[in-house]
């Protein structure tokens, strides 16, 4: 048991049988790879597809920002939507909190991205391994603050413990 955090990249696919193009053919090619070909020639062909984008496990000072700052203050395990501004601004403010906590300013870096108390959270110590989670959290969000991303798939966040 523990905190388990996700970050998931949604889209969405809706093609007629007439239309021609990637989409249709990305769609399909979902159907067919999941062992449903048996629809892909129907009249109405649609693909929700969801992935995992970011993962962390017990990094409760990152899910402590998005409790507060995406959630509203409620830590409910609540699947989330979440902005690209958002992400750009949690992804500038483990950059912050990391050149803190390397300036070995732990108290500093604490005050930016506090780290949360909660049954099955992990440690709250300013340690190597909150150090680990800001440097996994700057590797993950990178690659999705892209902009033409965010017109093609939505985000959500949800945590579970």
């Amino acid at each position: 048991m523990g905190l388990d955090m996700y970050l998931k990249a949604h889209s969405h696919f809706f093609i007629w049988s007439e239309s021609k193009g990637p989409e249709k053919e990305q769609c399909a090619a979902i159907l067919e790879n999941a062992g449903l070909s048996a629809i892909v020639n129907k009249s109405h062909l649609g693909c929700d597809v969801s992935v995992t984008v970011a993962y962390w496990r017990k990094a409760n000072a990152i899910h402590g920002w998005f409790v507060d700052h995406v959630q509203d203050g409620k830590d409910e395990c609540k699947e989330t939507y979440v902005t690209r501004e958002q992400l750009q601004t949690l992804h500038d403010l483990a950059v912050e909190t990391l050149k803190r906590y390397d300036a070995e300013d732990r108290y500093g870096a604490a005050e930016l991205l506090k780290p949360r108390e909660g049954f099955f959270f992990g440690s709250t110590e300013v340690d190597d391994y909150f150090r680990a989670n800001l440097v996994d959290t700057i590797r993950q969000l990178a690659p999705l603050l892209d902009e033409d991303l965010h017109r093609r798939f939505t985000f959500t966040y949800r945590s579970s413990w």
